[in-house]
Order: C-alpha cells, then structure tokens, then sequence
C-alpha cells in the first residue's frame, strides 16, 4: 500500500471535474481511507472516458455538481476506491450518477415496484425487456451500495432495499412473461367442480431463507418457489398446454430471464432446491400437492425453511393462505425441543463439508461463529416455542432475538450480543461480496487481502479488525454451543457418576444383590421394588410396546443418566424412583418430550424434585405432560402472577380456540399448568403459605369467572338476554352472580379443596322471559346456566376435573333451588337461616357478577351479621353444632384428624365465627372473610389478649401447612394423618421441614393442647370428646 500523497487525482481529472482546494483537500483524505487508493485515479478516469474532454456534456455537469458537494464526493470515492463492481457499473453508466442526484430513488416498496413493472411492459421485445430489468438492477444496486459503503445506511435498510429490488424485478419478469404466454398459449383455465364455473388459474412465487426474510446480500441467489392453484385444466389459446406444463416452462424461462448473463451481466441467481423434493421434485406444482408433501414428508429443515418464506410475486392472496395452511407443520402448538437435534445435525454436516474444502475458519457464513450459527440459534427456538408465542413468528432474524429476550426465554445480555454480531458479520460478508458481486463468504487468504477488508470496513488497523472479528465469533459460537452441546455435556458428566455408572453396569445375580445393597446404602426403603423399576432405565422400553424412533432412543439414552442422579439425590429416593417410572412410561411414545427434557438440564432440575416429594404435583405432570411446554422459560415459577395476569393469559388462550370443546381443553390445561405452577413455587420455597393459598383462590376465580361467561354467551346466543319488567313498565337486565363461600370465600383454598358456591340472579318482578327468538323463563334461563357452570367445573375428562363443587350452603340446603333470587336469598336469611348458616356467611365473597350486584350481597351479609344476637343463646347453638359435627366425624383410633381433631382446625374458625356473630354490631370491624386476618381483628378489638392470638394464629398457620403438605403428599383431600404409617408420615414431616415424624406428631399435639382450652374458655362443650 503506497502513501496516499501518491494516490492523488491527476491534473486533467482535477481540471475536468472543477474542484477547488478545499474539495482537493476532502479528496485526499478519502482515497487515504479505500481498500484500493492506487487504482482510483485511473478508476476514476475510466467512468469519465467518453465525456472527459466534454464539460458542456450533462454528464459532465453533473460530475461536476457532485464533487462540488462533500456527501457526494464521499460517496463516489468510496464506491470507486472500495468495489470494483460498483465502479464499473459507473463506467458502464456514467450517467447513473446524474440519475441518483436529480432524482434519486423512491425505495417506498409499491411505487418502486410500479416503476420497474411499468418499464418493463412498455416493451414487448423479450432482449429490451431483460436489458430494462439489468438497468433497474444496477442502478439501484449503485445506489444502495454508496449508501451502505459510507454508513449512511443501516444494515437492516440495505437488506431490505436490495430484497425490494429482487420482489421488482421478479414481479415484473413474471407480469411480462405472463402477458407473452397468455399472446402464445391463452390463459391457463381450471376445469369447473360440479356446479362451478371456469375461472383462471392463479399462480404465485414464494421467496424463501434471505429473500423471505428481507435480508439479502449483494450477492445473494433468490430462493423461490413457484405454485399454482388448480392442477386440473389447460390454457385456453390455439397452442394449449395443461396447467403443470404450462407454469413449468413460464418457471424455466423466468429463471432464465433473471440469471443469464448478458453484456449488461445478470438480475439475480434463482435457487429452486428448496421446493418440495428439492432438485428432484417438479419446478412447478400445485399447492395440494405441496401441501400434501409437508403434511406427510415434511422435514425439520424445511419448516425451518418456511419460517423465513413470504409471497414476492404473482398471486400475493393465495400466497399468504398457502403459508396458513402450513402454518400447524411449521409452528409445532407444543414445544418441539425434537428439532434441536435435527438441527444441530445439520449444522454438523455444514461444519463437515465446509472442513473439507478447508474454510471452517474463513467462511463468516457456514463456519465458526459464523452468520448460520445466529440463524440456527433464532431459528430453533422459533421451531421450539413460535407454535405458541405468536411474536416470535418473525421471518427476520434480530426482532426474533430482541423477541427471545422480550420473553425470558434467553438472557438479555445473549440477545444483545447475538444480534450486534450479526450486523458486523452480515457488513463484513457485504464488504466481501460488494467487491466483485461475488458469491464468496470467505476472507482473503493474504494479508493484502485482509487488510483491504479491513478499510473498507473502516478500520484501518488491520490488528484491530481481526481481533473484533475473533472476538465477535468466538461469543457466537459460545451461545450456540450453549444451545446445542451444553445438554451433550451435561449427559457426559452424570454419566461420569459413580452411582449411575455402577447401576448401569449391574448384569449378574451377584451383581444385582450389591446393587441391592448399594441402593440401600443410598437411602431406598426397598431396594427390591427399585432395582426392578430401574430396569427401565437400565434395559430400555420395551419394543413392542413402545418402539422408539432412533432419535427417541438416542434421547432416551441421553436422558437417563440425568434423571438417574436427580432420583439419587433425592431425600425420599423411592417416591423420586416410583415416579419417574410412570412419568417416562407415560412420555415414551413422545419423542419430543424426551428431547425436550435433554436439551434442557434446567427444567429436570424443576421437576424431578416434584417426583421427589409430591404425589399430587407429580400425578399433574404425570397424567398431563404437554404442561412442560409451559415450564419453559426463566420465571415460571419466579414471579408472582395476579388475577388480572391470569385473566389476560387465559383470554389469549380462550380467543385462540376454535371450537367450544378446544375451549374446554384449553381451560383445562391452563388451570392444570397453573396449579402446577404454583405448586412449585410452593416446594421450591419462592411463595409463602399465604400466597399459595390466595394465588389457589385466585385460580379458582379466574377459571369459574370463565366458565360463567361461557356458559351466559352460549345461553344467550339461543334465548337472548334475561329481561324482567318493574312496576312501572320499565324493562331491566337480569343477571348472575356466584358467592364463595368456605375457604374460597376466605381467600384459603388449598389443593384439592372443593368450591363452596352459592347461585344467585337478580330477576324480579311480573314479567321475567329472555328477548331472544327462542325464549324461555328467567328461571329457567338461570337453571340452565348453572347447570352449564358445573357441568363444566366437574366434568371428568382426560384432561382431569377442574373442581369438585358444593352447593349445600345454598338457602335451605340440599332441597333448595339451584339458583336463588337475589330477593328470596335475603329473604331466606333474615327469616329461615339456622345460625350456622349465619357463621358461613362470615366467609362469603362474590366473586362472579356485576358490581351493584356484588355491592348489594355485601349489604345483605353485611345486615345480617350485624343483628344483634343473644350471647348464651348464641354460644349454645355454635357449641351444640360443633359437638354434632365432631359424633359424626369422629376420626378412628391411631389415626389424627387435623381439622375435626379438638384444639383443631374446626375449632378456631367455629371460635372466630361466634366471635364474629357476638361482637359484630358492636365491633363492625371484626367482620373478615380470611381467618388469620379475622383473629387479628379480634385481637385488635380487645376480644382476646396477645397470647390467646398468638397461639391461636400460630396453630392454624401450622395445621393449614399441614394440611396443604397432605394433599401435596397424597393427591386427594386430605386432613387425616395415620400413626402406624410411618414412611408415609416421615415423606410429610420433610414436606413440612421438620426433622422426623415423631416432631411432626409432637408439634400438632402441643397445639391441639393449646387451642383446646381457649375455645371451651368461650364455647363451654356439655361433654369433653
């Protein structure tokens, strides 16, 4: 590279071109920064040639006017020092430059696309008309290179302008070969289905990888596909060709009319290899028959394929439905980590050839830390979680990164990185190409080379833009390493374990007895029943029952090793061992699942815990595997979510579903998905008892909320609305409301509990019919809507019940109405309730209907705690109904029963009720639907002193932890706790964080001996149980 003094313009050129000395200046420093500033002079003069001695030519003038302007003159010197391809489109169109600075380009898509269109069909001489498409090409082409070589434009505007510039081109060669057949062959006619008429075929071009996605290189090849609608008919002229035949030859000649080179050189390469069946399959075909290929042969690299495709050109409308009807084989609706696999396969083959032609290094595309390595990383986790996150349905690779950020699905920190590294790699691989419109990824081999890279890059150091280059791919290939190896490592280093790599190997009868005694040693109860489920693990599924693919088996395989060292650390390696079984009996016929658990260590380190320690957790996981989908991503079981963020997710949800049965499906698993959830955040110590109990009541809302709006939409579509009629003549809206009652009413659900409900509508008056055509009696209306709520709630599917539900808190229990008039509910309290239906209503909460409605039940319940009640009378009847329910629930020997026990459950909230019903109309704040907020209260109000409190809260703390660990334990209701079960009572006494069962058994008596006394102190019982 020789001194830039030396690389100065001549005189002739500074003479012709009028610069004066501050543009000579500005020159000077310019040519100082190309790749090439020896060759620019006579670069320069070449462009001139045929006018240099003309400065009245308007060409000239206008050379002229450039240099006099310092942005212009950065432009040309930089186009002419950096890419020869630039310059000699210069040199064979010098008057492009007068072009681009009196008019310049309007890159708005549709008027460009019209522009280039309407020149083209304003010949009908096919060689003008390939001419006319090469002009557009390379004016353009100057364009968007100047722009790109001096920064003026970003990466993503000259990707897309380049794409625009192929979608023009591509469109009008199609409009100007169409109109060419239509003269030779007529228009290509479907033949009519019975009953149809004759209608034109319509045709469409898929652009596909770069091209779809708005992201093509100076260099690129388009990647198409080309369809048609209707494979059944001819064209209609005297030459008649059928439909395939037809679209086949237009396809060829249009490859042909923008890929030969002639003297003005080529438009673009056309690649059809990506069409079904690649090189093999039609050219052409037709959209039943490609549907019908990715429907049944479909690979895992095509989908990612049609990830990036678009329609460019021809029938836009069938385009875009064609990719809808794709969209179930592309975007998987559950995780498919199965493609993980698939891809990291392909990307090894790639490594492979490209390690054979000794470019691994050099080639910024395909090899290491290259541009296809941040392809792969977006793309497959768009393969992975695009089927049920609809913003990462983006063909473009950035948004997808900024979106997997967006989400938690991959650290902000990965995104930022990955998507920095792109623009640098994709400006280097234009750099490369911009020089001789090459298809090249590769840098130079010499050090000449290199450092003219470099400069054109900007950087004159050349130290420094190699070391940026190692840098920014070497942090590619660690985030693609971590995607795709990091699994691969992690089976490696548990298969390393000790544990595991002795029970594997264990074959003898001699063996097996020392792993019997091993697995002893390492915590199994019993070591029998454990070697025998191991042998799943050890021997593989059966064959004939469940034959694995050989990617299932390799997942298998792969999977466990992890899951073994999981079961072995388990404090209760049994239970861990038991469940894990079932799990993977459960899984095997889903080989994305297994794969989904490999590819990510993360979530077995969530879930086999549960296996561990929850029968009820893991039965969810168990019966209900597409949950894992769900499990997915940084804070699943982190963050809190609210009623109004489960509201919002399920609403998604529910709009998404097609039919009333996939709504039903939907909700469903969403309240499974959400229990789950908050069950291992529970475990996993992220949410206190209190908020486990609230978020499960919250849950309960949400889904009984959804189930009424359900029910009240599908009622009204055939009835209409529910009207009834006042005094006046004045028509009024009837409407539902649904009271909590229990621990749903207290905010206290826990798992497995049953909804306590109670129905009420607002219908009054004379005149109580629906609006609609097919009426019926409000009471009907509502009859039938709550029929609808709980068959929806309780009805048993494979998908598992929603709830048990309770309506015998209803006015007059068991015999009363399902659904009560807002008017007859407060009747029936003021005049007919028992006062145990009084200390129910404590608790009552609205939690479906509207609120005036809601505020007017508040005042009703309000009212009727507030009544002023004769105390012993009162104390009477609360002790008699707590001594009858306590005969009839009385628990056997050997076996404690936490809520029905004396100094138990029952006993406190019985205390905080007739507390509640004695004091109200003096003390009204005492009045709270939560029992642990209620004793507070209390204690607040002087009721009782700090000590009873503190014993009382401290007890229902512990027996509502208890209880919440039994169910988790047992997967039913449960509130019973058997001495004789001794394993069983030590898995709970670790649920519960205590160090062994006799603690357990220990704490809940010294409670039960504390509660007792306080509440006989208030509710004197005619005889001790």
């Amino acid at each position: 590279m020789t001194e830039t003094s030396t690389a100065l313009l001549s005189s002739q050129l500074i003479q012709a071109l009028n610069l004066d000395q501050e543009a000579q200046d500005h020159l000077t420093e310019l040519i100082a920064t190309t790749a090439e500033p020896d060759h620019l002079n006579s670069t320069l003069e070449q462009c001139l040639f045929s006018f240099l001695d003309t400065p009245e030519d308007p060409r000239m003038l206008a050379w002229q006017e450039a240099m006099a302007h310092w942005r212009w003159r950065r432009r040309i010197i930089l186009a002419l020092g950096n890419s020869p391809f630039l310059s000699n489109i210069l040199r064979r169109w010098p008057e492009f430059l007068m072009t681009l600075q009196q008019r310049g380009i309007d890159w708005q898509a549709e008027p460009y696309k019209q522009r280039v269109i309407d020149d083209l069909l304003g010949t009908e001489d096919r060689e003008e008309a390939e001419r006319r498409l090469r002009v557009h090409k390379h004016l353009s082409f100057l364009d968007i290179g100047m722009r790109d070589l001096t920064g003026e434009a970003p990466l993503e505007e000259t990707t897309e302008h380049l794409s625009l510039v192929a979608e023009a081109t591509l469109e009008a060669a199609y409009q100007w070969l169409e109109r060419y057949y239509e003269g030779r062959f007529g228009k290509p006619m479907a033949v009519p289905e019975e009953g149809g008429e004759e209608r034109r075929v319509k045709f469409v071009i898929l652009g596909m990888g770069k091209f779809g996605a708005y992201e093509l290189n100076f260099s690129s090849d388009i990647d198409l596909i080309f369809l048609f609608d209707h494979d059944n008919g001819m064209t209609d002229g005297k030459q008649c060709l059928s439909i395939k035949a037809y679209y086949v030859k237009m396809g060829r000649d249009l490859m042909s009319m923008m890929s030969k080179q002639t003297k003005e050189g080529m438009v673009f390469r056309t690649d059809l290899r990506l069409r079904p069946e690649g090189e093999a399959g039609e050219l052409s075909l037709s959209v039943r028959s490609a549907e019908t290929y990715y429907e049944s042969w479909g690979q895992t690299w095509e989908r990612s394929a049609m990830i990036k495709a678009r329609p460019v050109a021809g029938d836009m409308a069938l385009g875009n439905t064609f990719l809808k009807n794709l969209h179930p084989f592309v975007y998987r609706r559950f995780l498919d980590f199965g493609a993980l696999e698939s891809i990291r396969d392909m990307k090894k083959k790639i490594d492979h050839k490209v390690n054979n032609q000794d470019a691994y290094g050099k080639n910024i595309k395909l090899g290491f830390g290259g541009i296809r390595e941040i392809e792969f990383f977006a793309q497959s986790h768009q393969l992975i979680h695009a089927g049920r996150i609809k913003t990462l349905q983006d063909r473009r690779t950035c948004p997808v990164l900024e979106s997997l950020a967006d989400l938690g699905l991959i650290e902000r920190s990965t995104a930022d990185t990955l998507i920095s590294a792109y623009r640098f790699l994709r400006t280097v691989e234009h750099r490369i190409q911009i020089v001789r419109e090459q298809q090249t990824h590769n840098l130079p081999d010499d050090a000449l080379g290199m450092q003219q890279l470099s400069r054109r890059m900007g950087m004159m150091d050349l130290n420094q833009f190699e070391e940026k280059l190692d840098r920014v791919r070497g942090q590619v290939h660690a985030a693609y390493d971590d995607l795709f190896f990091e699994a691969d490592r992690q089976v490696t280093e548990e298969g390393g374990d000790e544990r595991v790599r002795q029970l594997m190997g264990t074959s003898t009868d001699h063996q097996e007895q020392e792993t019997k005694e091993h697995l002893a040693e390492l915590g199994f109860e019993f070591p029998d029943q454990a070697l025998e489920r191991l042998n799943l693990f050890k021997q593989g599924p059966d064959a004939k029952k469940h034959p694995l693919t050989e990617a299932g088996q390799r997942s298998f395989s792969r999977l466990v090793p992890l899951m073994l060292k999981h079961i072995f650390d388990a404090p209760d390696p049994d239970l861990a061992l038991q469940h894990t079984e079932q799990f993977l009996q459960q899984i095997l016929q889903r080989t994305n699942y297994l794969a989904l658990l490999v590819e990510n260590p993360a979530l077995l380190s969530i879930i086999m815990p549960i296996f561990g320690s929850s029968t009820f957790l893991s039965r969810h996981l168990i019966n209900h595997p597409r949950i894992m989908d769900s499990l997915v991503g940084l804070d699943f079981i982190t963050t809190y979510r609210g009623n109004n963020e489960m509201r919002v997710e399920l609403a998604e949800k529910m709009n998404s579903a097609e039919d009333s049965e996939e709504r039903f499906d939907e909700l469903r698993m969403f309240r499974n998905t959400e229990m789950l959830r908050l069950g291992m955040r529970d475990l996993a110590g992220f949410a206190e008892l209190q908020e486990v109990m609230a978020g499960l009541s919250s849950l309960a809302m949400v889904v009984l909320e959804q189930a009424c709006m359900d029910a009240m939409s599908d009622l009204m579509e055939k009835h209409g609305k529910p009207m009834w009629g006042d005094a006046d003549g004045q028509q009024h809206r009837a409407r539902f409301m649904v009271v909590a009652m229990g621990k749903l009413g207290g905010d206290e659900l826990n798992y497995s509990s049953d909804l306590d409900l109670i129905f009420v509508h607002t219908s009054g008056g004379d005149d109580q019919w629906t609006d609609g055509p097919k009426q019926v009696s409000n009471t009907q209306f509502f009859a039938r809507m709550a029929q609808k709520v709980i068959g929806t709630l309780t009805a048993f599917s494979a998908g598992g019940r929603l709830y048990e539900i309770d309506m015998r808190l209803r006015p007059s229990g068991s015999s009363g109405p399902v659904v009560t008039s807002l008017e007859a509910f407060e009747k029936y309290q003021q005049e007919e309730a028992w006062t145990w239906e009084h200390q129910a209503l404590s608790r009552a909460h609205v939690v479906v209907g509207h609120r005036e409605d809601a505020k007017r039940m508040r005042e009703i319940i309000q009212t009727i705690l507030l009544q002023p009640r004769e105390t012993d009378k009162l104390c009477h009847e609360v002790a008699e109904m707590r001594q009858r329910m306590f005969e009839e629930k009385r628990p056997p020997e050997g076996v404690i029963d936490i809520k029905q026990a004396p100094g138990g459950i029952v006993d406190i909230e019985f205390l905080i009720q007739y507390l509640i019903l004695a004091h109200a109309h003096d003390t009204p704040t005492i009045i709270q639907r939560n029992a642990n907020r209620a004793l507070m209260s209390i204690k607040r109000a002087g009721l009782i002193d700090k000590e009873t409190f503190v014993q009382l809260d401290e007890a229902y703390r512990f027996y509502r932890l208890v209880e919440n660990r039994l169910r988790l334990l047992h997967d039913r209701s449960e509130n019973c706790i058997k001495l004789d079960e001794k394993l069983t009572n030590r898995r709970l006494a670790h649920l519960c964080s205590l160090e062994s069962d006799q603690l357990l058994i220990d704490r809940l008596q010294q409670h039960f001996a504390a509660v007792r006394p306080i509440y006989t102190s208030f509710l004197p019982q005619e005889t001790e149980p």
